[in-house]
């Protein structure tokens, strides 16, 4: 396409320098023929004149030369029309390739475009299947997991978990020390046994010198037993080489990151006063306003949920019970 702009420029040219010398063609004819009658006429009087027949030899030669001319513009007009015709001809060829091209080039994209709906169509459709089977197994897998839960926690029901306890004072037997604890530092039943069948450490790294010790698990054969003995370390203070520990249930891993959430709740309680609670993964507060003891109840949404709050308020009237549950 580039080249054919040049030749088309030169075919103008042509055009305009063939136009030019037709117009001087005929003026050359208007004056031969001018000459030609002039010389006849005067040839016609004075045959004899020698100047006249050299003049009628010139004309003679200007009509070949007129003839000539008029050939070599047909010649020169057919080649013309003979190219462009050919250049026609060839660029209308390259014009349906071109346009041949296109076409074929445009239904393959509107083919490819229409495949790629069909996959994006193919896409939405298993990906909202996949989305609503996800989110069915997710739910599934939240009470699989709350299942696993209670029944880690139920495995754990035998057991209290003491804090405090500093490393090695245990000596050789962690059985036989906690047995030695018990028996010494809290008002058993008489005659009531303790039967702990494992006590043992949390599997965890020793910690060093100056870090908080492992906590101690100890496992009983009977339930009340051990209800028994966490509820009188819960009365009095217990000591270990002179430094208090602490006595609590033994909570499955999921719980204890449920209590964890109460820790800036019990702290602020513990520094105003307030006397709390904290069964499994609820928190009581008890608090007296003017006569009034209040009571709220707090337990946090299981987790993965957003986090949420239900509070159940009880009021206690010196004159009566009111008791009355709102959401706060």
């Amino acid at each position: 396409m580039s080249g054919s702009k040049p030749q088309r420029g030169q075919k103008s040219s042509k055009n305009i320098s063939i136009s030019q010398t037709t117009t001087k063609k005929d003026q050359m004819d208007a004056s031969i023929n001018e000459v030609s009658t002039e010389l006849t006429s005067k040839e016609a009087k004075e045959p004899g004149d020698e100047m006249l027949r050299e003049i009628y030899s010139i004309s003679k030669d200007l009509r070949e030369f007129k003839n000539d001319i008029h050939a070599a513009i047909s010649e020169l007009k057919g080649d013309i029309k003979k190219d462009l015709k050919d250049e026609m001809t060839a660029l209308k060829e390259e014009l349906s390739h071109k346009l041949a091209e296109m076409g074929t080039a445009l239904q393959d994209q509107a083919q490819a475009i229409s495949e790629a709906e069909e996959r994006i169509s193919d896409v939405e459709a298993s990906g909202s299947v996949t989305k609503e089977a996800l989110l069915c197994l997710l739910k599934e897998q939240r009470k699989l997991q709350q299942k696993v839960t209670d029944l880690e926690s139920r495995s754990r029901r035998n057991n209290i978990r003491i804090y405090g306890v500093p490393e090695e004072a245990e000596g050789d037997s962690m059985i036989k020390f906690i047995d030695s604890l018990l028996t010494t530092e809290l008002p058993l039943p008489e005659g009531m046994p303790l039967k702990i069948q494992r006590a043992h450490r949390a599997l965890v790294q020793k910690p060093g010198p100056d870090a908080t010790p492992r906590s101690v698990v100890v496992n009983f054969l009977q339930f009340d037993v051990k209800e028994t003995v966490l509820k009188l370390a819960w009365k009095k203070k217990v000591l270990v080489n002179n430094k208090q520990v602490f006595f609590d249930h033994d909570y499955a891993s999921e719980v204890m990151e449920k209590r964890r959430a109460y820790g800036g709740i019990k702290k602020a309680l513990k520094q105003q006063g307030i006397r709390f609670q904290t069964p499994f993964t609820r928190i009581r507060i008890h608090w007296n306003t003017e006569g009034v003891e209040c009571t709220c109840w707090t337990d946090i949404s299981p987790l993965g949920r957003a986090p949420t709050i239900r509070r159940v308020i009880t009021l206690h009237l010196p004159t009566g019970t009111l008791e009355g549950q709102r959401p706060l």
